[in-house]
C-alpha cells in the first residue's frame, strides 16, 4: 500500500467519522425541538378545533392546559393509551384518528375530530398529516371538503359519497371528493372506526 492512498484511505475515514458525529451531535440537539413541535402542532390543532382565537396567545402550554381538559380512558387500542380532549367551556369533545383506526389509500391520515357536546355532531375535522396523491386525494385537507362535514352526524355512520342513497338522512351523507373515491372512501371508514371505538367511551363520561 503507497503513502499516497494510506493518506487518501486516512483521509476518508476522519471525514466519514467527522460527518456521522456531526449528524448524530445535530439529531441530539434537534430532537427535543422536534418533539416540542409536535406538541405544539398537537394542541394548537386541539384548540383551533374548539375555535379557539391563538393570534394574542404567548404561553401556548398554558393556555391549552386553560382551556382543554385531557382524559386518558382506561382502554388501549393496539397498546396505546386512549386520549380524549374535552373543551373545558363547551364540554364538545375532540378525538384523535390515525392509523390505528385505519388509513388512506397511500398511507395514515392523521388528524382529529372534535363532536359538539351531543357527541354525535359533527364540529370539525382537522387533518395534520396524510401521504394521497396531489391534486386528488390529497384534497381531503382541503377547507372545502372539510367544512362540508361540520354539522353531520356520526351515528349511526357517516357516508362519504358521490350519490346519496334514499336510505341515507342528509345529515349523514357527505358529497365524496371529486376525482378521489377511494381516499374518500378510505376517509369515511377511518371516520367510522375511530367514533366506533370511541363511542362507548364517550358515553361515560
Amino acid at each position: 500500500m503507497n503513502k499516497a492512498y494510506q493518506k487518501m484511505l486516512v483521509f476518508v475515514l476522519i471525514m466519514g467519522t467527522t460527518a456521522g458525529g456531526l449528524l448524530v451531535g445535530a439529531d441530539l440537539l434537534t430532537r427535543s425541538q422536534i418533539e416540542q413541535n409536535q406538541i405544539n402542532l398537537k394542541q394548537r390543532t386541539i384548540l383551533q378545533s374548539h375555535d379557539y382565537d391563538l393570534s394574542a396567545v404567548t404561553d401556548l402550554a398554558t393556555y391549552y392546559e386553560d382551556k382543554i381538559e385531557v382524559i386518558e380512558s382506561l382502554a388501549e387500542y393496539k397498546d396505546q393509551a386512549i386520549y380524549i380532549y374535552r373543551d373545558r367551556e363547551s364540554n364538545d369533545i375532540t378525538i384523535a384518528f390515525d392509523k390505528r383506526f385505519g388509513a388512506g389509500v397511500w398511507g395514515p391520515i392523521v388528524g382529529y375530530l372534535t363532536l359538539e357536546s351531543d357527541l354525535v355532531t359533527i364540529k370539525s375535522v382537522a387533518i395534520i398529516s396524510q401521504k394521497e396523491t396531489p391534486g386528488l386525494g390529497a384534497k381531503v385537507t382541503t377547507a372545502v371538503f372539510l367544512n362540508s362535514l361540520v354539522g353531520k352526524l356520526m351515528a349511526p355512520r357517516l357516508v362519504i359519497d358521490k350519490v346519496q342513497a334514499d336510505n341515507i338522512d342528509d345529515l349523514n351523507y357527505v358529497r365524496s371528493i371529486v376525482g378521489a373515491t377511494r381516499t374518500s372512501v378510505a376517509f369515511q371508514n377511518l371516520l367510522n372506526s375511530t367514533y366506533a371505538f370511541h363511542q362507548p367511551l364517550l358515553e361515560v363520561l
